[in-house]
């Protein structure tokens, strides 16, 4: 025969455990909730970018050479640390 205090401690075990997880459950539910505001709030805050718009109406019109760009080399190269002469 089974002690009737033991299976109360087992049926009170299980319902604290239930509402333990019922808690975290609606805990990490308000936190993804938070983040998400918090991610949209930071969306409309930036503003549009003006690197790259299109041209004016009335602009002026550009003609830029068709060359391609070169570097110019230097005629006395400074020498690199590991090549400095030793003192």
């Amino acid at each position: 025969m089974s002690d009737p205090k033991s299976s109360s401690s087992n049926k009170r075990a299980v319902w604290l455990i239930a509402i333990a997880v019922i808690v975290g459950m609606g805990l990490f539910w308000s936190w993804t909730q938070s983040q998400q505001a918090a991610r949209d709030e930071r969306a409309a805050a930036t503003p549009p970018s003006t690197e790259w718009t299109t041209a004016p109406e009335e602009g002026v019109d550009v003609k830029l050479p068709e060359t391609q760009m070169t570097n110019v080399p230097m005629e006395n190269p400074a020498p690199a640390e590991s090549e400095a002469p030793a003192q």
